[in-house]
Order: C-alpha cells, then sequence, then structure tokens
C-alpha cells in the first residue's frame, strides 16, 4: 500500500511511503505498524524504477513519523 500522510514534503518524501499488507479475508481486522513504513524503490533510482502514487484515499490526516522517511547517502569511500 502507497500512503501519504501530513508529514509528506516536509520529513519524508512528497510522494509517500509504502506499507506491505497482508491480503485477508473481507471484514478481517489488521494492525498496521507505521514502523514498517519504507520508501519506494524510486527513491534510489528515479531514472529507472517507476514512481508508484497513492491513490488519493490513502492520505491520513496525521503526521505518521515513524518508519522508513529519507535516504542516507553515504559519501564515504569504502574501497
Amino acid at each position: 500500500m502507497i500512503f501519504t500522510d501530513e508529514a509528506n514534503g516536509d520529513q519524508t518524501p512528497e510522494i509517500g511511503r509504502r506499507l506491505v499488507l497482508p491480503l485477508l479475508e473481507p471484514g478481517s481486522t489488521l494492525t498496521v505498524d507505521f514502523n514498517q513504513a519504507a520508501l519506494s524503490c524510486h527513491h534510489l533510482n528515479p531514472e529507472v524504477f517507476v514512481c508508484p502514487l497513492a491513490p488519493p484515499g490513502n492520505h491520513l490526516p496525521m503526521r505518521i513519523e515513524v518508519g522508513e522517511r529519507a535516504l542516507i547517502h553515504n559519501t564515504t569511500d569504502r574501497s
């Protein structure tokens, strides 16, 4: 599931983040762990990966300030 929240563009990328959720039977209850929120492959290499966009219904009207929120590029030469 790709989602956006009120932290997008401020503390997280504007296009949103993703959560992998299990496929459940209709009417089932699911506890969502936003600590598992992750950036999509698009954030790693936008020239190669297609950018998935969250549908408007996947916007959460709150700040989700847990999970993966930004890439940290290591510029130290490891050779």
